[in-house]
């Protein structure tokens, strides 16, 4: 909800309505240009005018927020490898967050910024490693197993003072099966702590290696400062599907 409008978003179709009195005000339906991806969408972010959400094929739009017009849409995700928006993106300054969902379809995580203007690619951190990059040695699969997984489908969290984004990243592929994919598995169920404006590495922490439950850890919020032990901590909390709530230092 924002200035009094209620934005409501399914598979393909926005709606705004007048958050008082559920009066319809504009519905843009987005007519799905590939094939695939999943039947869910978990809301759309808002800044400087313009709506911004992610589709089932792979697109991210942004429409005006007074009158539902399309403003761009940009093909940011392939659903023919796995690849599908299902979370609510984030706008942080010029930047549109956010990154597919699809472990359970092996596909490659990752996460990316877009720029709000006109949805065009600023950076892009694979939350699965590529050959060459730090953590692909924690992937010992057999061979003829692929290396998937680390997709992400709840909203990041931003400390705007530090520029860190506090990314919840979810389960390896092949899914349950650990057999396949001996190692540690990063960035897989994972706290992964990027710089909002260059997508660096900052820190992270896996909370479950060599995931064998699908326990995804998919959550990385709320943030805020503390007393332990008569010391003042910054922190932030982290819950998953293995029923953990966990405090994390942010220092």
């Amino acid at each position: 909800v924002y200035n009094g409008t209620m934005y409501v978003t399914t598979m393909t179709t926005t709606v705004a309505l007048d958050a008082a009195t559920c009066r319809v005000k504009w519905r843009h339906t987005w007519e799905p240009r590939d094939t695939g991806g999943w039947a869910r969408n978990r809301g759309v972010a808002i800044k400087d005018g313009r709506v911004v959400r992610g589709t089932p094929d792979g697109y991210l739009l942004a429409l005006n927020a007074e009158t539902g017009a399309l403003l761009w849409a940009r093909h940011v995700a392939t659903p023919t490898d796995g690849e599908t928006f299902t979370m609510a993106p984030v706008l942080f300054e010029d930047l549109v967050l956010i990154g597919p969902a699809g472990s359970e379809n092996n596909l490659q995580g990752w996460v990316g910024a877009f720029r709000a203007t006109d949805g065009s690619t600023v950076w892009r951190f694979n939350t699965v490693p590529k050959p060459g990059e730090p953590g692909y040695d924690t992937w010992k699969n057999p061979k003829g197993i692929p290396v998937g997984g680390g997709s992400v489908w709840t909203t990041f969290a931003i400390d705007t003072e530090t520029g860190d984004m506090h990314v919840a990243v979810t389960n390896p592929a092949p899914d349950l099966p650990v057999h396949l994919r001996q190692g540690d598995n990063l960035y897989t169920n994972s706290l992964v702590v990027l710089d909002v404006r260059t997508g660096k590495l900052r820190w992270h922490r896996q909370l479950v290696p060599n995931d064998s439950h699908d326990w995804d850890v998919t959550h990385a919020t709320p943030m805020f400062s503390t007393t332990v032990n008569g010391a003042t901590r910054r922190v932030i909390t982290t819950a998953g599907k293995d029923g953990m709530l966990r405090a994390i230092d942010r220092d």
